[in-house]
């Protein structure tokens, strides 16, 4: 996963289309093979589907931080981003979980059909969101 989070940063930094390709051929030439066909998905706009909506994902972050639902609004407004203003909100991770991108999404689509309640223990225990 990390090795993607590079690519897109990659991608987001630069302007150039040169860079963008070296970019990409970089990735490819070593992401693992199972990850490769999700990337191709993902910018294709084939996105496997969410297990998770984003309504919960929200209720979630403001459980964990402990903030206000009200102050978590504010903050979205102010953002104007929901994933930031989740990312600012939570508390700093307690360990680092260096999963491969094709293993997440495997642990995503395990949760498809699960109570929301399964899906919360579930993510949380594994670090899933």
């Amino acid at each position: 996963m990390r090795r993607f989070a590079q690519l897109i940063q990659e991608l987001e930094l630069s302007n150039k289309t040169n860079d963008k390709i070296e970019a990409l051929v970089t990735y490819f030439n070593e992401a693992n093979a199972l990850d490769k066909p999700y990337v191709i998905a993902m910018f294709t706009g084939k996105r496997p589907k969410r297990p998770i909506t984003t309504t919960l994902i929200k209720q979630w972050a403001i459980e964990l931080s402990g903030t206000p639902e009200w102050l978590f609004t504010e903050s979205y407004h102010n953002v104007g981003d929901l994933s930031e203003t989740i990312a600012l909100v939570l508390p700093e991770a307690e360990k680092n979980i260096d999963k491969p991108l094709h293993q997440w999404i495997t642990e995503l689509a395990a949760l498809q059909g699960k109570t929301d309640e399964e899906k919360k223990n579930t993510s949380l225990i594994h670090g899933i969101v």
